[in-house]
């Protein structure tokens, strides 16, 4: 996956960039297209980040398209949210920035953290 960027900063403005550039589409084969739509997909609605840039996510996956049903997409999604929440309340706690406090993560999914408060709650 990696290896479309050749050294180019993986953005949400470069993935587009290339989905939408006639020679890398004529080009390319449909695989890596699909790779590039699937990437922007995860990046934009399942793991929206606050930082330009696109370090975290796990590129190698992307890599076997045949494999990619078998990664655990929701708990990987469920992580992030989770860890948003923990760091939003570790800065609410010590007061470190009173005015504003942001989360990032699937929207959706905080829909159903906010109302459902425990496990016994989904059951």
């Amino acid at each position: 996956m990696n290896q479309l960027f050749d050294g180019e900063d993986i953005n949400v403005r470069n993935i587009m960039k290339k989905m939408s550039d006639e020679k890398f589409r004529v080009r390319q084969n449909v695989d890596d297209f699909c790779r590039l739509y699937i990437l922007l997909s995860f990046v934009v609605f399942y793991f929206p980040r606050s930082y330009k840039n696109i370090r975290s996510f796990p590129f190698r996956l992307l890599d076997n398209l045949d494999a990619l049903h078998m990664y655990n997409w929701g708990g990987a999604v469920h992580e992030s949210v989770v860890s948003s929440i923990t760091r939003a309340s570790k800065v609410y706690y010590q007061q470190k920035n009173p005015c504003e406090i942001y989360l990032v993560g699937c929207v959706a999914v905080l829909q159903v953290c906010s109302k459902f408060r425990t496990m016994d709650d989904i059951m």
